[in-house]
């Protein structure tokens, strides 16, 4: 291959690097150009298939879909939305009024990818400065509101609990991704762009719940149990600990409306 056909190559070549597999891998660093050029958009083809090392459950297959995600083969896609996130869609003044508490504005759903983040960072920013600490009085009362609903807390609860309460009370890492995930469709984050994920959590049999968001191309993961962690606006990065294996999980509840179809594989990614 001569200097100018690898060229015209590279930009192609820089794009798909991140997609390099095992099979991919072996030609990196030879003179084998076309052959890992090959490698790599075999790759991408809709259809094919990649293994991943898990943390906790071995080797897990995924599948290329005609999005251009890898999908986990096994993955369970729960699209209750009804049950986990009741009455969304709900919109009075107290929910007005928390919106616009969050954003400084009363914003229109948007899918710029730029838009999104800037986004998530105000709703996770406000979790910080609102969130009840166990000291504050009313932390027992508003555990009380929360723990009397019968089903999952709806926008018109959450919007109830801060107005009256002085802030949100929120517990295990479910309760976290719940209301984190209803904030955001509450802010105009369009559903296919989030969902909350369940995957492995040391030791091994347990399991943890966050949520999966997907911008500039990539899925990147954030644990509201790790609130404190700082967002910026200009970098987009995953939040969490070690200790839960983020980038496989092994299923999703989708947000109503959402179209996404499977369960995808997250980028690793702490900044970008």
């Amino acid at each position: 291959m001569n200097y100018r056909t690898l060229y015209t190559m590279l930009p192609i070549l820089a794009l798909l690097l991140s997609e390099i597999t095992a099979d991919a891998a072996q030609f990196v660093n030879t003179d084998n150009t076309q052959q890992l050029y090959d490698a790599i958009l075999s790759q991408r083809a809709i259809g094919c298939t990649r293994k991943e090392e898990t943390l906790y459950e071995g080797i897990v297959k995924y599948q290329r879909t005609s999005s251009e995600w890898w999908m986990r083969c096994d993955g369970k896609v729960d699209d209750e939305s009804d049950y986990f996130f009741p009455r969304i869609n709900t919109y009075n003044s107290k929910i007005d009024s928390l919106v616009t508490d969050i954003l400084g504005y009363r914003p229109n759903r948007t899918w710029k990818d730029r838009e999104v983040w800037l986004r998530v960072n105000q709703v996770w920013k406000w979790l910080q400065q609102n969130q009840l600490s166990p000291n504050n009085p009313n932390y027992a009362k508003a555990d009380r509101y929360i723990e009397s609903l019968p089903s999952w807390p709806s926008i018109s609860n959450i919007a109830h609990m801060c107005y009256k309460y002085r802030g949100i009370c929120w517990g295990t890492c479910m309760s976290r991704a719940q209301l984190f995930a209803t904030l955001l469709y509450s802010v105009g984050i369009p559903p296919e762009k989030f969902a909350i994920a369940e995957s492995r959590w040391k030791p091994e049999y347990s399991q943890h719940k966050y949520v999966i968001l997907h911008v500039n191309q990539s899925w990147f993961y954030l644990d509201p149990t790790y609130i404190e962690q700082r967002l910026t606006k200009d970098a987009v990065f995953s939040v969490g600990h070690g200790r839960a294996d983020y980038i496989h999980p092994r299923s999703v509840i989708l947000l109503p409306g959402s179209t996404i179809s499977g369960v995808p594989l997250i980028s690793d990614s702490r900044g970008y």
